[in-house]
């Protein structure tokens, strides 16, 4: 064989079995047909650990790149899924390999909490309100009901799981639906017996500064429009 020409790993598995069952370099390089400095120069690298025994099985279908990339995408966004992450990043490979994967890296899937059920104060208050209100001989069609709602540009805000590190000390926190996106818009709506009065929209979050502005400058006229200076807002 000439100098320097790569052993094949037949090669090198045939010597190696042959050795370990007590078969001498003469042996094996007749049998191989070998030259017995080769068969003495393969045993010599494997004794040193050059050459590592061949592994078996399927090799790794995620590359350590991929992995990466996962470990990535739940450190920024804890809400994806894992057959989300299997469509993007490896399509290739089954969802539950991709589960497993993320397992090992030490993420986990918890369960969010529930958000906090009304106090008793505010139950009382509730109460007493309508039962008053009911009482009286409140005119109804001169009331203007508001509310708003902020959606996210992330996602639906009913999020169940989200993804943690094993190492993460935050077993009693009450864990937060938004992670680092937290653009989204908020729409407040006004509305009386007449209909919807007024439909706003803002990228910002509302404050008591940003609140009074929006209602005086823009909700008011839309009031007096329709209600003339008799409602209760």
């Amino acid at each position: 064989m000439p100098r320097g020409k790569p052993h094949s790993e037949a090669t090198v598995d045939a010597v190696r079995a042959k050795s370990q069952r007590g078969h001498g370099v003469s042996e094996i390089a007749r049998d191989l047909e070998l030259t017995k400095s080769t068969v003495q120069s393969i045993l010599d690298r494997i004794r040193k650990g050059q050459i590592s025994p061949r592994k078996r099985g399927p090799h790794p279908v995620l590359t350590l790149r991929t992995l990466r990339a996962i470990s990535y995408r739940l450190s920024g966004d804890c809400h994806t899924s894992v057959r989300k992450l299997q469509k993007e990043l490896a399509p290739e490979v089954h969802h539950m390999t991709m589960w497993r994967s993320v397992k090992k890296m030490e993420f986990k899937s918890r369960r969010l909490k529930i958000l906090p059920m009304l106090s008793n104060r505010n139950l009382e208050a509730r109460i007493n309100f309508a039962t008053e209100h009911l009482s009286q001989t409140t005119n109804w069609n001169k009331v203007i009901f508001s509310d708003e709602k902020r959606f996210k540009l992330n996602g639906p805000d009913g999020y169940n799981y989200v993804w943690t590190r094993l190492a993460s000390p935050n077993d009693n926190m009450l864990y937060s639906t938004s992670c680092r996106d937290r653009r989204g818009i908020t729409v407040w709506l006004a509305f009386s017996s007449r209909g919807i009065l007024a439909l706003l929209r803002t990228s910002n979050t509302l404050t008591a500064e940003t609140y009074s502005k929006m209602v005086i400058d823009v909700a008011l006229p839309c009031f007096r429009a329709a209600h003339g200076d008799d409602f209760i807002f």
